[in-house]
């Protein structure tokens, strides 16, 4: 207490005023208090906190100076400058500042949190576990914490650690957007599906008012039609080289019955997707953008062409049909690329030309890698199982009140 100011007082009024949206009232009972005592950290804390809230993050940057020139090694206005340089694109310096924060105050909860968040959304995602397990250690009741881990673990690939910490995260907010869209990336990828497509839907439910979002699951919702034609991608251009090669070097019966048999097995694996979505995937593609819709029909056609085709070559010795076999997958990475490149988590201020072509790479490579990818979804059968037999065991930071 300062001057006879009640700071912890004026404190909880500001909060009572912003939890209400009342930003600008209370933003006025701190300036009436700063009068008084226009050096207080605490209320200098508060003010910034209000202006954060109105996103006035040039004024709040001020803020963060002034209480700093009085007290350089402030862990909470530390955090704060953290804050207003990330809002104002300047994150170097916001880690900078959360990481002098930490030196201080290595334990002190909203750095620890903001500092693993920024590593996260700068890309340096296993920095960004270490942080946030570490945090989570230190709190390991805040089930935001568990949330924004779970959204860095979904980034290194931990789909089984990351599903359960959003779980437990979604326990005690179950209203969050942030956590429901995570939570159902992670089903996903674990391929629960219509538990994937229910939190999707969920995550509209929770915010609907945020277009951005709301776009971002559509077009997840789409997930398991677009598997369809990714098993036609992985198995076409095997069955198309084995059907070239049969055709230009003579075949065998033992060698058509194999192309035929692998080929009729892509059929049936795509055409188990079909049901396997269900109507709210077919539902989620034809909320999608014409565009969106009209290039994963094409996806699906130059697969089951391209298969046809494989096929027709085997029995009638024909390169020409092999050959269209092979360009039908080609034609098919493109269309993925494109695809992929429509996403709204792309960066869209990038031509659509060098986010095709970006993309583009890593599919062909998983395409040309499928004993990897079989080998790793039996890892994943194998996880699923283990944990079937167990107990059951976001995001974007928000300011300390």
């Amino acid at each position: 207490m300062t001057s006879g100011l009640d700071t912890a007082d004026i404190t909880s009024r500001v909060n009572r005023y912003v939890d209400v949206g009342r930003h600008a009232e209370a933003e006025r009972i701190v300036r009436r208090a700063l009068h008084t005592d226009p050096g207080n950290i605490s209320l200098l804390n508060d003010l910034s906190y209000t202006l954060y809230k109105q996103k006035r993050h040039d004024e709040m940057l001020e803020v963060c100076r002034t209480a700093l020139a009085i007290e350089p090694d402030s862990p909470d206005m530390l955090q704060r400058l953290g804050l207003a340089l990330e809002a104002l694109g300047r994150r170097a310096e916001a880690i900078e500042a959360t990481s002098r924060g930490l030196e201080q105050a290595p334990d002190h909860h909203y750095l620890m949190r903001d500092h693993a968040h920024l590593l996260l959304l700068d890309g340096l995602n296993h920095e960004a576990v270490a942080g946030f397990r570490r945090a989570l250690e230190v709190y390991p009741d805040d089930a935001v914490l568990m949330g924004l881990l779970g959204d860095a673990l979904l980034q290194v690939d931990e789909f089984r650690e990351a599903h359960e910490l959003l779980t437990a995260s979604l326990a005690d907010r179950p209203e969050s957007a942030d956590a429901l869209l995570s939570l159902g990336t992670a089903q996903m990828f674990l391929f629960h599906v219509r538990a994937s497509l229910k939190t999707l839907a969920l995550t509209v439910r929770a915010d609907p008012d945020d277009a951005r979002r709301c776009a971002v699951v559509r077009y997840l919702m789409a997930w398991p039609i677009s598997h369809i034609y990714s098993a036609l991608r992985w198995s076409l251009p095997a069955a198309a080289l084995a059907a070239l090669t049969a055709s230009l070097l003579g075949t065998t019966d033992w060698l058509q019955w194999t192309i035929t048999g692998f080929t009729f097995a892509a059929f049936a694996y795509s055409a188990h997707w079909f049901a396997r979505g269900g109507l709210p995937a077919w539902r989620a593609l034809f909320r999608l953008p014409p565009g969106e819709i009209a290039l994963t029909a094409t996806g699906i056609g130059l697969g089951y062409g391209g298969c046809v085709a494989v096929l027709a070559a085997t029995w009638l010795s024909s390169p020409l049909l092999a050959g269209i076999g092979l360009a039908a997958t080609a034609l098919m990475w493109i269309v993925e690329a494109v695809e992929w490149s429509l996403d709204p988590d792309e960066d869209q201020t990038v031509p659509l030309h060098r986010r095709t072509l970006a993309n583009l790479r890593p599919i062909v490579k998983d395409d040309l890698t499928v004993l990897k990818q079989l080998r790793a979804r039996r890892e994943l059968r194998r996880a699923r199982a283990t944990a079937a037999t167990e107990p059951s065991r976001q995001a974007s930071s928000q300011p300390p009140r």
